[in-house]
């Protein structure tokens, strides 16, 4: 079966049901577009038209098993986004569904078992360099194409241990365009293909949060680009009746609900723009970087779903919520950390807060103090944000500066804390913008210490990416 590289679009036809019920069977057609995702359309609904007026308002997922003219489809985290009724006549179903494996039925369990994983993360293709690709093309005298042939010296394989099992990392390519004339030119389109061995059999759904997910988003934060559709297949060990393997294997095709691709070819590459260029001298290997990301983690990882989920979510965000959620993964980045949280000690805190409390003689406001010192011992989100950009690039005023993170503090608390009529004109929708930026590259800057960069390093780098400079040209420079 050929990979289905998600930068194009795919469409199915067939017989759909849900997964534990092949009583009702209904004809539809699946699309996956790059930019809009995974959408089944089905000619009536599951249980009838009197069924559907009754849980239209439904929201939970279901699994869909689908039968094609090529081959079978299993689309999970289904749910509906619109529903047609029709009298006379069918009406129709539309489901969006998270992710498609292609090749194969889910066996009843409600997801696939896997022991081998197979990726290309597109992100990666730039940052790691392939290379020791040697290509020839010989001709003809009457100018046709005669041969092609290709040779390989996989100077950038990778071989990467973990405590769960290992990631190998080689270079393959592709012929495209290849015509029996020489007036079209062949082009090399080279990849990295990712092969994920695990140490024990994982769900599907474990594997692509714990595996796959945390390598898509380094190769997110090292090259500063938005994720974007990633092409993944199952190889699932096949058994017989007993249970037991015979050795062989199934690989399957896995569709995304994907994000806009906005990443660049390999041959296009423009390194000003990643924030971790793989030509810097100074910059750890590949291997070096996966490891320490795996191993930190487990220490960050609210803050790393946090900021990592809103690069991938679909553009259109309301600015409001991508500055909220990022300034509460910084909240988190700081708890997790070992960072000062407190202002006094456990005990000191005790006794200033039973002074403030006995100094007032009304029940009710004892009540009310106390509740309002619960947390007065915990250091604000100014110390906090602060405290990540001198851990991480030192108190370096041209880049982020005490007032920037002043701005970001009352943003943060005029959206959280005022009414609908009171945000209007309080803050633009073009400072919050920037805001949201600052707020982006301190958490940035706080992962790139997690993998070992200095503060001198990081600053280097951010100094020297095209996206910082445009922030600093455009807002920084003006914040006094």
């Amino acid at each position: 079966m050929p990979k289905r590289f998600l930068t194009e679009s795919y469409e199915a036809f067939g017989r759909w049901q849900k997964l534990g019920d092949d009583t009702a069977t209904l004809p539809g057609q699946l699309r996956f577009d790059p930019v809009s995702g995974l959408s089944l359309t089905l000619v009536g609904h599951f249980g009838g038209a009197v069924a559907a007026l009754g849980d239209m308002e439904d929201d939970s997922s279901c699994v869909l098993l689908g039968t094609t003219s090529d081959v079978p489809i299993t689309l999970y985290q289904c749910r509906k986004s619109g529903t047609a009724i029709r009298f006379p006549g069918e009406g129709s179903t539309t489901y969006r569904a998270g992710f498609a494996v292609i090749g194969g039925h889910d066996d009843g369990s409600g997801e696939f078992v896997t022991s081998r994983v197979t990726a290309r993360i597109p992100l990666l293709d730039a940052w790691v360099p392939v290379s020791g690709l040697q290509t020839t093309i010989e001709q003809t005298a009457d100018d046709q194409l005669s041969r092609f042939s290709n040779s390989y010296s996989p100077a950038q394989e990778l071989s990467i241990n973990f405590s769960w099992g290992e990631i190998q990392i080689s270079p393959a390519a592709s012929l495209l365009g290849a015509t029996t004339t020489v007036n079209r030119e062949a082009r090399i389109v080279e990849w990295l293909d990712i092969t994920i061995e695990l140490n024990e059999e994982e769900s599907f759904g474990d594997v692509l949060n714990n595996r796959v997910g945390p390598l898509v988003d380094l190769a997110t934060l090292l090259t500063s680009y938005p994720a974007e559709p990633t092409y993944v297949g199952l190889v699932i060990p096949r058994s017989d009746d007993s249970g037991a393997t015979d050795g062989g294997s199934v690989t399957l095709d896995v569709l995304y609900q994907a994000a806009n691709a906005t990443a660049p070819a390999v041959d296009r590459v423009d390194w000003s723009r990643f924030l971790v260029p793989p030509t810097d001298t100074r910059t750890p290997s590949f291997e070096v970087l996966a490891q320490r990301w795996f191993e930190c983690r487990g220490r960050f990882k609210r803050s790393m779903d946090m900021l990592f989920g809103m690069e991938r979510s679909p553009r259109g965000t309301f600015t409001e919520v991508r500055f909220l959620t990022l300034c509460h993964a910084a909240e988190a980045m700081h708890r997790d950390q070992p960072l000062p949280q407190h202002r006094w000690t456990s005990a000191r805190y005790k006794e200033i807060q039973t002074a403030a409390i006995d100094a007032v003689d009304d029940p009710e406001t004892q009540a009310v103090l106390k509740a309002q010192l619960r947390f007065a011992n915990d250091v604000t989100l100014r110390e906090r944000l602060i405290a990540l950009r001198d851990q991480s690039i030192g108190p370096s005023s041209d880049l982020v500066s005490d007032e920037a993170v002043a701005r970001i503090v009352r943003a943060r608390n005029r959206l959280t804390h005022s009414s609908t009529s009171e945000l209007r004109g309080l803050e633009a929708t073009e400072d919050l913008y920037y805001l949201t930026k600052c707020v982006l590259w301190i958490l940035r800057c706080g992962f790139l210490s997690a993998l070992g960069f200095s503060p001198e390093e990081t600053g280097a780098l951010v100094r020297q990416n095209r996206e910082f400079q445009w922030l600093a040209e455009a807002y920084l420079s003006k914040v006094e």
